[in-house]
């Protein structure tokens, strides 16, 4: 499976997708959790199989083929992906994390290419 959309859940309930910009373009602070869309169907769905990541320091990508989190410092992650983008996670309160979390794997809507139906690009 490939990711072929994602999006990026800040702590203020704002979201910036691949559909506004590329990975590089996104703010790069007070991440949530970040959604990805994978281009496979889900069985007897018309849904695409979903990853969610949330509850870590960092969050980062390439920006086409590899997105990951983790906890360690920025200068190790830095010397280990140099090419990659970084985004830095946020702690809020738990009450915010766990209903954005949940309104992030519960939002329908997605980017705007999947508003009706899914697609393998």
């Amino acid at each position: 499976m490939r990711v072929f959309n994602w999006v990026i859940w800040y702590n203020d309930w704002t979201h910036f997708s691949d559909e506004k910009g590329t990975w590089n373009q996104a703010p790069d602070d007070n991440v949530a959790g970040v959604m990805l869309y994978l281009n496979e169907v889900q069985p007897g769905t018309n849904k695409p199989f979903r990853r969610y990541m949330s509850g870590d320091d960092w969050y980062f990508s390439d920006g086409e083929l590899v997105f990951a989190h983790n906890k360690d410092s920025l200068e190790a992650n830095e010397r280990r992906y140099p090419e990659f983008s970084f985004k830095r996670g946020k702690w809020t309160d738990d009450e915010n994390y766990h209903a954005i979390n949940e309104f992030a794997y519960t939002f329908e809507q997605g980017p705007p290419s999947m508003h009706n139906t899914f697609s393998r690009p």
